[in-house]
Order: structure tokens, then C-alpha cells, then sequence
């Protein structure tokens, strides 16, 4: 996924926020694999630290400890549509 999502969404962050401090919310979840029980609440992102747009940033999980039904939950909550993968 890094060359299909990841590199276009830093590229196009960088060009829009020049000299700025760039967070990135991305809702993974603990619970959906080994790997990200063990994630931290952030990171450092190097990809978004461009010397020539004078960027720095972080990716950060907002959800990262919520079950799946807090997530349809809060979906039903404020409204929001499933995405079409959901069903």
C-alpha cells in the first residue's frame, strides 16, 4: 500500500501544508491484527519531513483502542454511511 495510498497521501500533504507540523489521522484499530496491537497512540512519520517545503509529522491512530462495535456505534451515532466494502 505504500505506493498506491501512502506515498500520494504525504506528497499531497506536503505540497498543501508547506511549513507546517502535519498530522495524520489514520483509523487503524489494535484489535484487527498482531501488528497493530502493538502500535503506539503515534508515531513519527518520516515521509511527511520535507527540507524543501520545510514539513515534519506524525501519523496518529484517534481509534486505535476502539472495539469494531464502538466503531459502528459511533457510525450510527453521527451518521455517517458505511463504506460500500461494509455491505
Amino acid at each position: 500500500t505504500k505506493q498506491t495510498k501512502t506515498s500520494p497521501i504525504t506528497k499531497f500533504l506536503k505540497n498543501k501544508y508547506p511549513n507546517k507540523i502535519i498530522i495524520n489521522a489514520i483509523g487503524l484499530r489494535r484489535e484487527e491484527s498482531h501488528g497493530r496491537a502493538k502500535k503506539p497512540v503515534s508515531q513519527n512519520n518520516p515521509d511527511l519531513r520535507s527540507v524543501k517545503l520545510q514539513t515534519t509529522g506524525i501519523d496518529w491512530f484517534p481509534i486505535i483502542e476502539y472495539s469494531l462495535e464502538e466503531v459502528w456505534l459511533t457510525h450510527r451515532k453521527f451518521g455517517f454511511a458505511r463504506h460500500e466494502a461494509y455491505g
